[in-house]
């Protein structure tokens, strides 16, 4: 368990799975796209409010795990630990997701460039 600021990208990398708190109770969850980013199989409950949009999408593309109990996480480690086939292929999906381009930054620039001249 980290609860530490400006170091989870270097526990990140150093793992393979990871269950993100603050979703097996409504606290909204957390942003899943860091341990994606560092090659991660993503697990989390599900209380993703804060990140929702993001994990609909991880969801719908496998990159991630979300579990309505605890039981049924801790079952699902127990298959996995061990199982480098299905590690390397949620990694893998996680990794890729993370590499998707989530807005059109063109797009985004020509806003913001309308409201700073109006």
């Amino acid at each position: 368990i980290i609860d530490k600021l400006g170091q989870m990208n270097t526990y990140y990398s150093m793992s393979d799975i990871v269950i993100l708190g603050g979703s097996f109770e409504e606290l909204g969850g957390h942003n899943p796209l860091e341990p994606a980013i560092n090659n991660c199989v993503i697990l989390t409950g599900p209380h993703v409010f804060n990140w929702q949009d993001i994990f609909d999408e991880m969801s719908k593309d496998n990159a991630c795990l979300i579990f309505k109990k605890i039981n049924k996480l801790e079952e699902f480690c127990i298959k996995i630990i061990g199982n480098n086939e299905k590690i390397k292929l949620f990694k893998n999906k996680a990794k890729r997701f993370s590499k998707k381009e989530f807005f059109d930054t063109n797009l985004l620039f020509k806003k913001i460039n309308e409201k700073i001249i109006s």
